[in-house]
């Protein structure tokens, strides 16, 4: 599951770069912003999952401290670090990238889909931590998890569907 994490980091962070090259010039600085903010989501996600891979692996009797610094049981830091990254992040990067998509049906459905998904996110890694019930934090989980594959399966639609010509972004003049 760690391994699938770090290649589906990447995958992500290829599909916003893709998804400010496909927005209108009108909302690409937001775009950017996403991209940006996916970035910065793969660059945590895949640190923690690296060094839990990694580190994790010894002995916890090495380690000082190692059930706060390297395990997924609440509160620890990769858990922490993860939620700002899947939770925050992610889901801020959601939200900016829906400039990508101004106006349409199909359009319609992946605003729908980034918002609810960046909403799920946001309020479970919120009310996750501030009630200190991880259980809560699962509403984030089917965000990012559940909802926002159905979302990537009508962008690939889209995207399949819009014409583009020597490279350029459907919205290019």
């Amino acid at each position: 599951m760690e391994l699938l994490i770090l290649v589906q980091a990447l995958l992500i962070v290829a599909l916003f770069a893709t998804l400010h090259r496909f927005a209108p010039p009108s909302g690409r600085s937001l775009t950017l912003a996403g991209l940006g903010m996916a970035v910065a989501m793969a660059a945590l996600t895949m640190g923690v999952h690296v060094t839990v891979l990694t580190v994790g692996r010894l002995p916890a009797a090495h380690i000082p401290g190692f059930d706060r610094l390297l395990t997924w049981h609440w509160p620890s830091v990769p858990y922490a670090i993860d939620i700002l990254a899947w939770d925050y992040f992610f889901g801020l990067a959601l939200l900016l990238a829906m400039a990508a998509f101004p106006a349409g049906r199909v359009q319609r459905r992946i605003r729908i889909g980034m918002a609810a998904s960046a909403a799920l996110c946001l309020a479970g890694g919120l009310l996750g931590v501030l009630s200190g019930n991880m259980q809560i934090r699962d509403i984030g989980i089917i965000g990012y998890g559940v909802v926002f594959p159905f979302t990537v399966v009508h962008m690939a639609r889209l995207f399949t569907r819009s014409p583009t010509s020597a490279g350029e972004p459907a919205h290019a003049p």
